[in-house]
């Protein structure tokens, strides 16, 4: 395991300039606050490559094994405050440790970081998560791109800020004994290989659930997550749409939900499942099709009173009016394709005929101009440019008019073409 210099720890050290509101952080006066990017550094241990450059005022280290590399980061730093974070990592609000080679994350890795908002692990060779304890104010997690196979059920129990993870492209295949994160909003638990979305249903705050490319047959523990306003499927194993649709119908809040990729739009045509989903569902954006005109239609036909027997006649008059109509409109749609038919066969006719003119004129142009080559000087003469263009335009073939003209070509110039 390489170890890492304490210059390339301190350079990873970048000031935080804006601090999103979620994050819930007040600056202290003119407080200087910080990230750690220590993104394709080299890391396969955090407890062993990162901590020990780290103190606290509640925290005994062993300071005779970092003084050496204390005075070295004290020598290249340019500002004394870089330093200053060293002993108070508390003043650390973001941790970027992905494209590394991590691969087990204990509970106490990140213990001595109590500030921190955003840890971000992606892309690493994770297969052991045991969770991070001391992160009741951490806000954004992504444990995305590794090898997570259990999520324990203590792994995030400390996590109660949460609002976002990310779990995608793991191995999780279950994901029962999911902690109670009573503020998670948005989970993306993609590319798993999930069957079923037991262990959700405690998360009734969340509001975006990315659960595409696993292998659902069911989705029935969403149902208590009211505050869901969008939601992705698309991907699965989902072949019964009335049970989808019996899932998402007590989801009031719901607006966006992606579906394709799943067997249930074989068995369904796309406007069946579009009148279905439209007819029961809150759903206004249906795989990024706006169905919402067909839920307003929905809305109105439900409205209406069923026509009474003496409204029949009425009924067969507008059906009649119905019919004539879309005859007319076919008649129309007949008569306008026979026309751009027509026009179309008249355009290649003229097409053809420009093509050919072209030909025949370059071909005549070369027999005058041959012609004008074997012409005496006395011929060419008795010729002007006015008398040559009528001629030409008389005869583009090559012939000089035989009667009514001042010149007489000689007999064997009559035909330059033979």
């Amino acid at each position: 395991m390489s170890t890492l210099k304490p210059v390339s720890i301190l350079s990873s050290l970048k000031e935080v300039s804006a601090l999103p509101v979620s994050w819930f952080v007040k600056r202290v006066d003119e407080q200087r606050l910080y990230m750690l990017d220590l993104k394709n550094s080299g890391v396969e241990s955090i407890s062993h490559q990162v901590i020990p450059y780290f103190t606290s005022d509640n925290k005994k280290v062993n300071l005779d094994k970092l003084q050496e590399d204390r005075t070295s980061i004290r020598q290249q730093s340019t500002s004394s405050d870089n330093v200053d974070v060293f002993r108070e990592p508390e003043l650390i609000l973001k941790i970027d440790l992905s494209l590394n080679g991590i691969s087990e994350v204990a509970m106490g890795d990140i213990s001595t970081f109590t500030e921190l908002r955003s840890l971000d692990l992606s892309l690493n060779a994770i297969h052991k998560f045991q969770g991070v304890a001391v992160a009741s104010k951490l806000v954004f997690l992504n444990l995305s791109y590794n090898n997570i196979s259990q999520l324990p059920n203590e792994a995030l129990a400390e996590c109660v800020s949460l609002q976002n993870l990310n779990l995608s492209v793991n191995k999780i295949s279950s994901l029962r004994g999911f902690p109670n994160l009573t503020n998670l909003i948005k989970l993306t638990i993609r590319g798993n290989r999930l069957r079923e979305l037991q262990g959700l249903q405690v998360l009734r705050s969340l509001r975006q659930l990315d659960a595409s490319k696993n292998k659902l047959v069911t989705i029935v523990h969403i149902c208590p997550c009211l505050e869901m306003t969008e939601l992705i499927l698309s991907d699965n194993n989902l072949s019964n749409v009335p049970d989808i649709v019996s899932a998402i119908s007590p989801l009031s809040c719901l607006k966006q939900l992606r579906l394709k990729g799943n067997p249930s739009l074989q068995t369904h045509t796309e406007f069946e499942l579009q009148a279905t989903v439209a007819k029961n569902t809150s759903v206004d954006l249906l795989d990024g099709v706006n169905i919402r005109p067909a839920k307003l239609q929905f809305k109105n036909l439900s409205r209406m009173q069923p026509p009474s027997p003496r409204d029949e006649l009425k009924v067969e008059l507008k059906d009649a009016v119905k019919e004539s109509m879309t005859e007319a409109r076919e008649r129309q749609k007949k008569k306008t394709h026979d026309s751009i038919a027509f026009l179309h066969k008249k355009i290649i006719t003229l097409l053809d005929e420009l093509e050919e003119f072209e030909v025949t004129s370059f071909t005549d142009t070369e027999a005058w101009c041959r012609y004008i080559d074997t012409l005496t000087t006395e011929e060419a003469q008795a010729l002007t440019v006015s008398k040559i263009r009528s001629a030409a335009i008389a005869e583009p073939d090559g012939y000089l008019p035989s009667k009514g003209s001042e010149y007489q070509p000689r007999s064997s110039r009559t035909n330059l073409r033979k």
